[in-house]
């Protein structure tokens, strides 16, 4: 769940805004396209660790623009998840994680992200970027960026209202 957790926090990161802000703003990532990642790392019950990595991550963030907070659903569809590139470890990481009740075609990881707090800055080109998490503001935009509210930390997460 941890890594789940930062999957979508990392691909929160990613998510770039273009336009004038409104009081709410909702961007999408498109599984289709190919360039949000998801990775997780499970410890299976035969002691073997294992990577599980997918492109097809279909993710909406909702964003409070006055607060700079945000709110995300994302979902990741089983049949995308490859297990450290091998295609026997992929099918057997498919049964596993459906206990071989359903097809995992018809599965998806879901992950809700009720609250994080976000930084804003916009770059040379006058493009607007979101991410929940400082180190990933370029150096040269990070004065643009305000701190963490109380109850807030750096890596974006938020303890109650923020």
């Amino acid at each position: 769940m941890i890594e789940q957790v930062r999957a979508g926090l990392v691909l929160l990161a990613a998510l770039v805004a273009v336009g004038p802000a409104n009081a709410n703003s909702q961007f999408a990532g498109d599984p289709e396209v190919g360039n949000n990642a998801f990775t997780a790392v499970f410890d299976t019950p035969i002691g073997e660790r294992i990577t599980a990595v997918s492109s097809a991550v279909g993710c909406t963030l909702t964003v409070e623009e006055a607060r700079l907070e945000g709110k995300a659903h994302c979902s990741v569809p089983l049949a995308s998840v490859r297990v450290d590139n091998d295609d026997t470890k992929t099918e057997h990481f498919g049964q596993w994680d459906t206990n071989k009740q359903i097809d995992p075609k018809q599965c998806t990881f879901e992950l809700e992200v009720p609250a994080v707090k976000l930084y804003r800055w916009t770059d040379d080109q006058g493009v607007v970027h979101l991410t929940n998490l400082l180190d990933q503001v370029p150096p040269q935009y990070r004065q643009q960026v305000k701190p963490p509210k109380p109850g807030c930390s750096e890596s974006g997460r938020c303890a109650g209202a923020c």
